[in-house]
């Protein structure tokens, strides 16, 4: 009978983790559709429901308890990242098909196990800080604090990979965001866990006490309905008529990563002849191009800015910018004071180019190999994945780069999740956002649109622009609210422009940033001290 018990509870978590990452792992499927646009994204407000249902029965044991959370998290963190499959093979990295299954499988296994743990821990300790206390709306809000706790930790340290944040599967109503101007996104977090906890807590109520339930209910539909209405306030009532406006141009090559590290495909011509097609474009339209933007590592060449040298690569990126008659933002690698990094280069129509802004946030196993002295000897395979000959070293700066068009904070891919790198840039003046990626490397699957949704929060967060320009999709034109004004799709070969504004008032988010995780810990700190003080009187 038990055994029949544990395979019930099992299916019903199985059910409930993948009901919860519908949203993310369903993006390339729905794309632009009805089903993606209007209905999937529920499921983040009401997937965590049947687990609460689990777990909120606080008579229960905490081992029943961490193993409920344990099993639903680590299901939700391998459907998420169910792209990984989609790397296979990866010959880009120079390994062969039983090596790519190899590091695949890893990727696959290691990566939600670890995420399910450390949601999993920061979630219990909510929970049994939720146990010291009678309130059931007070246990909902400590349980929400340790989600948010467990997403702040996949920030830190060097295996930092905050990918599969909840806001990610909201982006299609980016009303349902504006909140984030105020707290950051973390506070969405908070939001949607809380009204998922206060949904369960209705349905747990005994059927007899059917104020309870409905207060409950009530509340949970007063939070959603609130944080709604903030966000259509914002966005309806936010006066631009004094902003500057920004024209933007984005050139989307599409050269596949293995074409452009072999040397299969002449970037340089791909990117010249795309410049004419966007000026005869821009000339018909009669729209004049302040910024143009390029991909991360464009051209897969090094450039030398202090040593006067000019290469062929710098020589194609003045054309461009000439051609356009716009500030060129583009990627390649830099060299200077014996360290390369993976940088974005600045040029002006009149051949000036400004201080390259190098990557904040470098990839593990892909840029750099964490601890290579253990982990070349212990899984060679994963020191292989390293596709550079050497490590690159990581930008140790947050000045916005100042151009003709205007202040800019700067990222190249991996810096767009960590919304303390673009924050900081704001901060110190930066008027809007440049993000140059690649993520050919994730060709069609989900990945691709999860990792973009991370730039329409960095609007949001900071009321500005974000441009995004990817190598082979997804690129768009972002507007201060986050609502994507041009995009392009996966695989295409194509530049489009838009225009934006830039507001000239900043947000609370980006005066104090993530102060709401700080609230999140020591609420949860509070909480236990006084159960634990309670306990003492007791006895």
């Amino acid at each position: 009978m038990s055994d029949a018990r544990g395979v019930k509870k099992f299916l019903l978590l199985f059910a409930a983790a993948l009901l919860f990452s519908l949203p993310f792992v369903t993006k390339n499927l729905f794309s632009d559709s009805f089903v993606e646009n209007m209905g999937l994204g529920v499921f983040g407000w009401i997937g965590l429901v049947p687990l609460f249902l689990n777990v909120f029965d606080f008579e229960k044991t905490l081992k029943r308890v961490l193993c409920s959370l344990f099993c639903f998290f680590w299901l939700f963190y391998f459907f998420v990242y169910s792209w990984f499959i989609n790397l296979y093979p990866l010959d880009f990295a120079g390994l062969g098909n039983l090596e790519s299954v190899g590091v695949i499988v890893i990727a696959e296994t290691v990566i939600p196990l670890l995420h399910g743990f450390l949601m999993t821990f920061c979630v219990f300790i909510g929970y049994v800080a939720a146990r010291g206390v009678k309130n059931n709306y007070l246990r909902a809000v400590l349980v929400s604090f340790g989600y948010v706790l467990g997403e702040y930790v996949q920030s830190l340290g060097t295996f930092a990979f905050p990918w599969a944040r909840l806001f990610v599967g909201q982006t299609e109503n980016v009303y349902l965001l504006q909140s984030a101007s105020l707290f950051g996104s973390y506070f969405i977090t908070f939001v949607m866990v809380l009204v998922n906890a206060l949904a369960a807590f209705s349905l747990m109520s005994p059927r007899k006490s059917r104020e309870k339930r409905r207060m409950y209910a009530f509340v949970a539909a007063g939070v959603f309905a609130l944080n709604a209405l903030f966000g259509v306030v914002r966005v309806n009532t936010f006066d631009c008529t004094k902003c500057k406006s920004l024209n933007a141009v984005v050139l989307q090559g599409n050269i596949p990563s293995g074409q452009k590290w072999s040397g299969e495909v002449d970037e340089k011509e791909v990117y010249l002849n795309l410049a004419d097609w966007a000026k005869s474009y821009r000339m018909a339209k009669d729209f004049d191009a302040d910024i143009a933007v390029m991909p991360e590592t464009a051209f897969p060449t090094t450039i030398y800015p202090y040593d006067g040298y000019d290469s062929p690569s710098e020589e194609a990126l003045m054309q461009i910018s000439k051609k356009l008659d716009a500030v060129l933002f583009a990627g390649a690698f830099n060299k200077q004071d014996g360290n390369s990094y993976n940088s974005i280069f600045v040029y002006d129509s009149g051949g000036s180019i400004s201080e390259p802004y190098n990557k904040y946030n470098i990839v593990p196993f892909g840029e750099f190999l964490p601890y290579r002295s253990i982990l070349e000897k212990v899984v060679p395979s994963l020191a292989e994945i390293n596709m550079l000959s050497s490590d690159l070293a990581r930008g140790n700066t947050f000045t916005p780069t100042e151009t003709p068009a205007g202040s800019a904070a700067c990222l190249v891919c991996f810096d767009s999740i960590f919304p303390e790198t673009a924050r900081r840039q704001i901060k110190n003046g930066g008027e809007f956002i440049v993000i140059s990626t690649n993520d050919s490397w994730y060709k069609t699957s989900s990945a691709i649109y999860q990792h973009a949704d991370h730039a329409v929060m960095r609007a949001i967060e900071n009321n500005v622009p974000v441009i995004r320009r990817a190598n082979t999709g997804i690129s768009r034109i972002i507007d201060n609210f986050g609502r994507v004004r041009e995009e392009t799709k996966v695989n295409e070969r194509t530049a489009i422009s838009a225009s934006v504004f830039l507001p000239d008032s900043s947000t609370l988010y980006t005066k104090t940033g993530d102060v709401f995780v700080l609230l999140c810990a020591v609420g949860i700190v509070t909480a236990l001290l006084v159960g634990i003080s309670k306990k003492k009187a007791s006895h």
